[in-house]
């Protein structure tokens, strides 16, 4: 090895790095690494939003008004539809999107309460 040659590193927390890597990749939307040396990332679990490059989930819970089924890659990708609120964070599916009840009305998407 000549005195100017490079050399690897441990691929970086969320990033993954395959065989015959040249850099890190960060991981996708939707997923997340929290350990060092990985060669694919983990699904961000319902519940939470993983960005680009997520090193981790806790942090990042979905907002009232919204649900995350698993590998969501944003807070608000899925809004409770109109006529309906939801004002727990962290909400897995659609199901916990509550009918707007009567006599108030729910206008518009990602309500977490009635308008």
């Amino acid at each position: 090895v000549g005195a100017n040659a490079t050399v690897g590193a441990p691929c970086p927390v969320g990033h993954f790095c395959v065989e015959a890597s040249v850099l890190p990749a960060p991981c996708r939307a939707g997923t997340y690494t929290d350990l060092l040396q990985q060669s694919s990332c983990e699904s961000c679990p319902a519940g939470y939003f993983c960005l680009v490059g997520a090193t981790g989930y806790a942090t990042n819970p979905c907002p009232s008004g919204h649900y995350c089924p698993e590998n969501t890659t944003f807070n608000r990708q899925y809004p409770c539809a109109p006529g309906s609120f939801n004002n727990a964070t962290g909400v897995r599916s659609n199901t916990s999107c509550h009918r707007c009840p009567p006599g108030q009305y729910c206008q518009g998407s990602g309500l977490s309460a009635p308008s």
